[in-house]
C-alpha cells in the first residue's frame, strides 16, 4: 500500500510533458475499452458479437485523440480540472461519436447496432472524464494533510475561486469549503470544493476543523461586510478579509498576508 501511494504521488512530480503523455496513453486504452463495454451493455454479455466492431475499437482513438488534442484537454493542469474540462470532454466525445457513426456507414461495417453510438458516448464520458476527476480528487487528498490550516472562503465568485487556486500553492492552508449567500450556488462544486450556505457553518466547523474564514467579497459594501462579521463573531473561528484581485495584481497586497483579522 505504501509503495503504491508513493508511486502515485511521484506521478504528480513528473514534468508536464510526461503527464500529458501518460494521459494520452490512458485515453488510448480507455477509448477502445469504451467501445467494447458498449457492446457488452448492448448485448448483455461479456462476450458480445463484435463483428466489424473490432474496426470501431481501432477507429475510436484514431478519431477521438486528435479532437481532444485540438480542444487543449492535454494541456489542462490536473489540480485545476473543473467544469470547463468536463465540458470539453462532453463536446469532444459528442463529435467523436458522430464521426464514428459516419465512418462506419462509409465503410459499410456490419453488425454494429445504431444504439452502440449513444452507449459508447456515455461509457467514454465516464471513463475519460471520470479518470481525470479521480486524479483531481486524489491530488487534493494528498495536499489536504491534517496539519494544514483548514479554511473556508466566504464568497464563491471570481475572487473566491481565484483565492482558492492561489492557496493550493501555499503549504500551510487547505480550502475545505466555500460559503455564499446566493442559494443558486449552494451544493455546487468549484474546483473540487463544495459551496454551502452560511447556516451550515456550525456543522462544517466541527466536521472539517475549519480554523479560518476568508472573506473574498471585494464588491460587497461595508454594511454587508459588517453584517457578515457580526454573524460570524459568536463562532470559534478567525475571520480575515482578503484584498481584491486588483490590489493583488498591482502588488499592494499578497495572498501570503491574508488580509487583516477581525
Amino acid at each position: 500500500m505504501f509503495f503504491g501511494q508513493q508511486f502515485a504521488t511521484s506521478l504528480f512530480t513528473l514534468p508536464r510533458w510526461q503527464k500529458r503523455l501518460l494521459m494520452l496513453a490512458s485515453d488510448l486504452v480507455l477509448l477502445p475499452l469504451a467501445v467494447w463495454l458498449s457492446f457488452c451493455l448492448r448485448f448483455g454479455s461479456w462476450h458480445p458479437p463484435l463483428n466489424d466492431g473490432v474496426w470501431l475499437m481501432l477507429a475510436s482513438p484514431l478519431l477521438t485523440l486528435p479532437i481532444i488534442m485540438g480542444a487543449g484537454l492535454y494541456r489542462a493542469v490536473i489540480r485545476f480540472i473543473g467544469n470547463h474540462t468536463l465540458t470539453t470532454v462532453f463536446y469532444s466525445l459528442t463529435l467523436s461519436s458522430v464521426l464514428l457513426a459516419v465512418t462506419a456507414a462509409l465503410f459499410d461495417w456490419q453488425g454494429i447496432p445504431r444504439s452502440i453510438y449513444p452507449i459508447y458516448w456515455g461509457v467514454a464520458f465516464l471513463l475519460v472524464g471520470g479518470s481525470r476527476y479521480l486524479m483531481l480528487r486524489y491530488h487534493q487528498s494528498l495536499r489536504h494533510k491534517p496539519d494544514r490550516i483548514g479554511v473556508a472562503i466566504y464568497g464563491a465568485g471570481q475572487s473566491g475561486t481565484q483565492l482558492a487556486i492561489a492557496l493550493e500553492n501555499l503549504p500551510e492552508y487547505r480550502v475545505v469549503a466555500y460559503l455564499d449567500d446566493n442559494p443558486r450556488l449552494h451544493k455546487s462544486i468549484i474546483h473540487g470544493v463544495s459551496v454551502h450556505s452560511r447556516e451550515t457553518l456550525p456543522k462544517l466547523l466541527e466536521k472539517h476543523d475549519i480554523q479560518q474564514i476568508l472573506l473574498a467579497m471585494p464588491s460587497a459594501t461595508q454594511a454587508q461586510r459588517s453584517e457578515i462579521v457580526r454573524y460570524l463573531e459568536p463562532m470559534d473561528v478567525h475571520v480575515r478579509t482578503i484584498p481584491g484581485l486588483n490590489e493583488l495584481v498591482s502588488g499592494q497586497h499578497s495572498i501570503a498576508e491574508l488580509g487583516q483579522s477581525h
